[in-house]
């Protein structure tokens, strides 16, 4: 019988391998036989990703690579347990606008510059709230967008030439024309098509902040309650940006920031600590190491990749501090009459009501002991008290106690009510009654009446 062999198969996102007929398109473990020899293994990355590195036992692998990015490697025969890693990485995408030499764009905030974006579909910058564009000639000339005319006189159309195209509304270029002097409509004019178009945003709509509690929404200032004790505090939500109004664009969610008292426009911009990023499915998580110890507001600001705030609208997110524990108002035994105790013997059962208060985040549940050991937990119902019904034991001191814990966990210690609300006890009797002798007395009273009722019947003639 064959050995059987592994190939323990590493693979990196982006791509996937194919023996044979099968793929493989994660890490898993290849059943194989001894001796198997695997030529021609294809390589495959995703679109967007290329082929970074193939190895064999930490060996680097030849990869054969075609025009279509496949690539293909060869195996080693197997003779024992093998170790397959393949990695892709991104494709860079090509990143130069293929403006001409000569165009030169200005932007009046020179940080809206690194907000460049490049996609398959073309190039975007995201233009700052109240910011602009400038594109012109460096050397003079005159220049138009888009194939874009205007009416001269009413009579003919021309070029809409300008020496500066001060850009403050979205626009997207495919092409660009010069012209040296834009009076004269025989003068030479100058074409460039760009490779990929470049659009301009202008996003002046701040994005919208959502605070999420166990993955569901839930409204503005929402609060709630915990003890101050916890490690840290963690604040989630998401963030959505919808954009200027009849843009076909947006500029997009960048960060949320985040404050425990409320913050103009400009700090918000300059935060650099109490930020959290946003991701690309528009969620975001912000934890809080220092941990309330009053009760607190936490101020959270959407910003979008045009610097657009929601200074006028944060969202507050609330927290309230619970650091006592709930008391315990009453303990009741319907079952014993009022000022009177009760006598048992053994395995009575008792129903005892216990009544609780807290005035902080609410009583969760009640505990019962018996001389000391817990014997129930129950939640509370509408009037924060739970019913217990208790075996007594014949062999114990029966004392009842109960304790308390509220909605963050704040415990109390068991309390002691061993008269009740009632006042009655409970008395454990195990005394066997005894006839007395007063009563043995009494026993004889009828026997004797029956005995001289005899005597006097026979003494009649």
């Amino acid at each position: 019988m064959l050995k059987k062999v592994k190939i323990k198969l590493e693979l990196s996102e982006g791509g996937g391998i194919q023996i044979g007929d099968t793929a493989y398109n994660k890490s898993e473990e290849i059943d194989c036989k001894y001796g198997d020899t695997f030529e021609n293994v294809k390589i495959i990355p995703k679109p967007g990703y290329i082929i970074k590195s193939a190895t064999w036992n930490d060996g680097e692998l030849t990869i054969l690579q075609d025009e279509d990015t496949v690539g293909k490697v060869s195996l080693p025969a197997l003779k024992e347990d093998a170790a397959l890693t393949v990695s892709f990485e991104q494709a860079e995408v090509e990143q130069e606008a293929q403006f001409p030499d000569d165009i030169e764009i200005v932007f009046s905030n020179a940080q809206d510059e690194n907000t460049r974006e490049v996609s398959e579909d073309g190039i975007t910058y995201s233009i700052s709230k109240g910011q602009t564009v400038t594109i012109k000639s460096k050397s003079g000339k005159s220049i138009s967008f888009n194939n874009e005319k205007k009416s001269v006189l009413g009579a003919f159309w021309v070029r809409d030439y300008e020496q500066n195209k001060i850009l403050d509304s979205e626009k997207t270029i495919n092409n660009i024309w010069e012209l040296e002097s834009p009076w004269n409509i025989f003068a030479n004019q100058i074409g460039y098509e760009l490779k990929k178009p470049v659009t301009f945003i202008f996003d002046t709509v701040p994005p919208t902040v959502t605070v999420t509690e166990n993955g569901k929404a839930v409204e503005n200032g929402y609060k709630t309650w915990i003890t101050g004790k916890e490690d840290n505090i963690v604040i989630t939500g998401n963030v959505t940006d919808a954009g200027t109004e009849g843009s076909n664009y947006l500029s997009g969610a960048d960060r949320v920031v985040w404050s425990t008292e409320p913050l103009t426009e400009d700090k918000i911009l300059a935060e650099e600590e109490h930020v959290a990023a946003v991701t690309e499915d528009g969620t975001f998580s912000i934890q809080i190491d220092v941990v309330p110890q009053e009760d607190t507001e936490v101020y959270l600001y959407g910003v979008d990749k045009a610097s657009n705030v929601n200074v006028d609208g944060p969202v507050i997110r609330g927290y309230q501090v619970d650091k006592s524990a709930p008391v315990i108002t009453d303990i009741q035994a319907p079952s014993l009459i009022e000022k009177r105790n009760v006598y048992y013997t053994r395995d009575a059962k008792v129903t005892f009501t216990v009544k609780t208060a807290d005035e902080q985040s609410g009583v969760k549940s009640i505990t019962i002991y018996q001389d000391g050991v817990a014997k129930a937990t129950k939640n509370v119902d509408s009037s924060n008290s739970a019913t217990f019904t208790v075996t007594l034991s014949d062999t114990a001191e029966n004392k009842i106690t109960a304790s308390a814990t509220d909605k963050v966990g704040n415990t109390m210690a068991p309390e002691n009510y061993g008269s009740f609300a009632n006042g009655a006890k409970i008395v454990h009797d195990i005394t066997v009654p005894e006839i007395k002798q007063t009563l043995r007395f009494f026993m004889w009273i009828p026997i004797w009446k029956e005995l001289l009722h005899i005597t006097r019947s026979r003494m009649k003639p």
